[in-house]
C-alpha cells in the first residue's frame, strides 16, 4: 500500500482550481518550465564525443512539444510515416526525422527521398528497399540479443520481442546489403524503457563489439529508456553521469580501435513525462463492505491514460478539494478507479503487473472534488483508448 502523500508537482491547488473552471475536467495541463528543465538536463552535458538527441516522438506529439524539441536542436525519432508528416507538419526537417518502424509503409520511398533517414528493422525490409533504391546508405536496427525495462511489456530486446534484426543475423544483412550495393552507415539498437543505467552501458559495450563486423558505420544509436521518477519513492536517472560514463567508453574504443563514431539517444519518457497532469474530478464514490475497499470514482480513465491498465504502472494521485480547505483534510485508503466500464481501469495497482489492487492513501475526498494524475506527459495522451465507451479525446494546455 502507498503511504506516502504525493504532492503537486508544478500547479498549486488555486491553479487547479482555477484551470478546471476555465477549461472543465478532464484536462491535460502541460508545463513549459518543466519541459525547458528537462531537456536542459540532456542538452547541457559536455561530452568529447559527439552526441544527439533525438526525441522518440511517440511519447507525445503534441505540435507545440514538437516545436519545443526542434528549438532545442532536437531531432526526432519516428515510429511510422505518418509521425514523420507530422513533424514536418510541426516543423522539423526531413533530414533530421529518423523513421524506425515496424513495417515500411507503402511511401518508404517518397519519405527517403525527401531526406528521412530510414532505419530498416528487418532482413526482409532490407530486401524491399534494396530493391527499390539500390546503391543508398542506410540505417539498420539490431536486436543485441539483451534486454532490459521496468515490465516485461516495454523490454524491446531479447528473444521475446519482435524489434530489430537477431544479432546473430548480421552476416545475412551484410550479404543482402552487399546484393543491393547498400552501405550500412548507421546502427540503432534499443533494449527498453525505465532500464537501469547499469544494463544500459552493457548494451553500449555490446553495440561497440557489433562495429566489428559494420565497418562503415559512422554513427551509433543507443536508443533511449531513461527512468524518470514519477512516484516521490522512485529515482531519475543523471543523465550528467549516464552521458559521461558512455563518452568515456567510446573514447576509450576510439584510442583502442582508430575509428569515429558519433552517438544518438532517443528519450521519449525522459523529455515530457513529468511535464504533464492530468486533472480530474471525483464523481462518485462507494465500497465493497468491511472486508473490501473504497472506491474512488473519477472522470478519467484508460480513455485518457492506459499505462496503468497496461504495465500496472503507478502516478502521483493528489485530491484537490474542491474549496481552499485542503491542509485540513484526514487521509484514507482509497482505490482509484477510472470511468471506463472496465475491471482494469484502476490507478491504484501494484507494479508488479499482476493488477492487483494497491490503495493508495490519499487526503480524504469528497464527491466534486479534483484530483490531480502527475506524470502524464509520456505514453498517456499518444496512447489512450480514445473513443472507447464512447469518450472523445481530451482538451490539453500549456501554462508557462
Amino acid at each position: 500500500m502507498q503511504s506516502t502523500l504525493e504532492q503537486l508537482r508544478f500547479l498549486n491547488p488555486t491553479q487547479v482550481r482555477n484551470l478546471a473552471q476555465q477549461h472543465g475536467t478532464p484536462i491535460y495541463v502541460t508545463s513549459i518550465s518543466e519541459l525547458e528543465h528537462s531537456i536542459k538536463a540532456i542538452t547541457s552535458v559536455q561530452t568529447t564525443t559527439p552526441i544527439r538527441t533525438r526525441y522518440a516522438m511517440k511519447a507525445n506529439p503534441h505540435p507545440r512539444i514538437l516545436k519545443m524539441m526542434t528549438q532545442h536542436d532536437i531531432w526526432f525519432d519516428a515510429s511510422s510515416s505518418q509521425e514523420v508528416f507530422h513533424a514536418i507538419e510541426a516543423g522539423c526537417k526531413p533530414e533530421h526525422i529518423l523513421l524506425n518502424s515496424q513495417l515500411l509503409d507503402d511511401d518508404f520511398v517518397q519519405i527517403f527521398k525527401q531526406g528521412t533517414l530510414i532505419a530498416l528493422t528487418s532482413l526482409h525490409q532490407i530486401e524491399m528497399f534494396g530493391k527499390a533504391l539500390p546503391g543508398s546508405e542506410i540505417s539498420v536496427r539490431v536486436n543485441p540479443g539483451h534486454t532490459s525495462g521496468h515490465h516485461k511489456k516495454v523490454s524491446t530486446a531479447g528473444t521475446t520481442a519482435a524489434f530489430g534484426i537477431w544479432h546473430e543475423h548480421i552476416p545475412q544483412m551484410l550479404d543482402l546489403a552487399n546484393k543491393y550495393d547498400l552501405k550500412i552507415t548507421q546502427v540503432n539498437t534499443h533494449i527498453g524503457c525505465g532500464t537501469d543505467p547499469a544494463e544500459w552501458m552493457k548494451v553500449a559495450d555490446i553495440n561497440l563489439t557489433l562495429l566489428e563486423q559494420l565497418t562503415d558505420i559512422k554513427t551509433v544509436n543507443m536508443g533511449g529508456g531513461f527512468k524518470v521518477a514519477r512516484m516521490s519513492s522512485e529515482e531519475t536517472v543523471d543523465m550528467q553521469e549516464v552521458l559521461t560514463q558512455l563518452d568515456e567508453k567510446v573514447q576509450k574504443w576510439t584510442r583502442e580501435t582508430g575509428r569515429k563514431i558519433s552517438i544518438e539517444i532517443e528519450p521519449g519518457t525522459y523529455l515530457v513525462a513529468n511535464s504533464t497532469a492530468i486533472i480530474a474530478n471525483v464523481g462518485d464514490i462507494t465500497n465493497t463492505g468491511a472486508d473490501g475497499y473504497t472506491f474512488l470514482r473519477i472522470n478519467t480513465g484508460m480513455s485518457d491514460i492506459l499505462r496503468p491498465a497496461m504495465y500496472g504502472s503507478t502516478h502521483p494521485i493528489i485530491i484537490v478539494s474542491k474549496d481552499d480547505s485542503d491542509q485540513e483534510r484526514a487521509e484514507k485508503n482509497y482505490v482509484v478507479a477510472g470511468r471506463c466500464c472496465e475491471s482494469s481501469d484502476v490507478f491504484t495497482v501494484t507494479p508488479d503487473g499482476a493488477h492487483n489492487l494497491s490503495p493508495r492513501a490519499l487526503h480524504e475526498a469528497a464527491i466534486g472534488d479534483f484530483v490531480v494524475i502527475e506524470g502524464a506527459g509520456a505514453y498517456c495522451q499518444s496512447m489512450s483508448a480514445i473513443g472507447y465507451n464512447g469518450y472523445p479525446p481530451t482538451k490539453a494546455v500549456f501554462v508557462e
